[in-house]
């Protein structure tokens, strides 16, 4: 909408006024949009969880959140190498797409214990085995 020429004259005239109006409306509204980093975490974490969760899912893992959930439920709800119903973390991880790093291939969904236990082994089933025997040796 075109400013007339009164309106100029009157904002010109009131120059005093317009800019004490503009100060006022602008640190109201400023205001009234301002929150801490914190608040405005805690209002939209769980929509971006959500969003985080796919990507990560598609990119990571090239699944799912639906393929991950039938995977899950293909394992009774329960960690594939322990059995464990619990994710077993104190940090609030929640359960762990175990997968393959040669090929990228997701094998299954564990526990946070039991992801870290494998991981530490980099996947070499010689080395479990021993750590196997290692453990039965010394079980007595």
């Amino acid at each position: 909408m075109p400013v007339s020429e009164a309106q100029k004259k009157w904002r010109s005239d009131n120059a005093d006024l317009v800019r004490e109006y503009r100060r006022n409306h602008d640190k109201k509204k400023r205001d009234a949009h301002r929150e801490s980093p914190s608040a405005y975490y805690q209002r939209t974490k769980e929509r971006h969880s959500a969003k985080n969760r796919i990507s990560k899912l598609k990119r990571v893992y090239g699944i799912t959140p639906e393929q991950w959930d039938a995977l899950f439920e293909g394992q009774g709800h329960r960690c594939a190498v322990c059995g464990s119903t619990e994710p077993r973390t104190t940090r609030g991880r929640g359960w762990q797409t175990d997968h393959c790093h040669a090929t990228g291939k997701v094998r299954g969904i564990l526990c946070f214990r039991c992801n870290i236990g494998l991981g530490k082994f980099e996947d070499d089933t010689d080395r479990l085995a021993s750590a196997i025997a290692y453990l039965k040796l010394h079980s007595r």
